[in-house]
């Protein structure tokens, strides 16, 4: 499996464009369900950018998922763990809001 680290969010954004990035993100899930997502928030920094840990079976170069774009709704990928971030329960549950999958663990 890969991990990937991206970035959705954050205190320049606007309601309609965080939205749009989560809205990327619960079609990936839905569309690859071995695919898990685990969200995190930022502890120090912008407190409102809001961080995923993908784990898939898709390498970077095939990731069906729009990332590093410069579309509305394209998170920003990571290439490492970003530092002073927390697991949040309430961050993962807004990931799989609405769609028909439970939150795995």
């Amino acid at each position: 499996m890969a991990v990937y680290w991206l970035e959705y969010d954050g205190i320049r954004c606007s309601k309609d464009k965080k939205e749009k990035q989560l809205e990327e993100l619960r079609q990936y899930l839905r569309k690859y369900p071995t695919a898990s997502a685990k969200g995190f928030w930022k502890t120090t920094g912008d407190m409102f950018a809001k961080f995923v840990r993908l784990e898939c079976e898709q390498s970077y170069e095939n990731l069906d998922m729009d990332v590093n774009s410069m579309s509305s709704k394209s998170l920003r990928r990571h290439l490492h763990k970003p530092s002073n971030i927390e697991y949040s329960e309430i961050t993962t549950r807004d990931i799989y809001e609405s769609i028909s999958l439970k939150t795995k663990e």
